[in-house]
């Protein structure tokens, strides 16, 4: 697996620049490592359906304590937990407008013989995630229409 580590700098939107790094590095499937820095504004969304969005944003000294997902060119689909000055922690899918407080450090890792796209699910409303193989990779299909990857 080859990988890519970047520094976001000061103000910036963490969606828009997980976003951008997809396309600018042409990433057909990757998957976030690691993810630590800091907020001064956070917004993510917690379930529900497109129609009834349910959401909270803060505005403090937040510390991202977990920053999980995929990443490619086609999209993202990004979870993230923060934590306050005080220690109190929430999260959920990562919205526009989480701006970053002097930096956050992203390692995105390649993931070799895939490719990563979106569809809208008509259950959910929601695009999600596609998996094409591209390589010497071979695509199982799991117990509930769940698919799986064995290299």
């Amino acid at each position: 697996m080859r990988s890519i580590a970047v520094r976001l700098k000061d103000g910036v939107d963490l969606k828009q620049e997980l976003i951008r790094l997809g396309g600018d590095y042409d990433i057909p499937a990757g998957v976030i490592l690691s993810g630590v820095g800091g907020l001064k504004k956070a917004h993510v969304r917690f379930p529900s359906t497109p129609d009834a969005v349910r959401s909270r944003e803060a505005e403090a000294d937040l510390e991202i304590v977990s920053l999980t997902g995929t990443v490619s060119k086609a999209g993202i689909h990004v979870h993230m937990s923060f934590a306050n000055e005080d220690g109190t922690t929430f999260g959920g899918h990562l919205m526009n407008g989480c701006i970053v407080r002097n930096t956050v450090e992203l390692v995105v890792g390649l993931l070799d013989g895939l490719q990563f796209t979106r569809a809208v699910n008509p259950q959910s409303g929601y695009e999600e995630l596609v998996i094409s193989p591209t390589g010497n990779v071979t695509l199982s299909h799991l117990p509930g229409d769940g698919t799986g990857i064995q290299g």
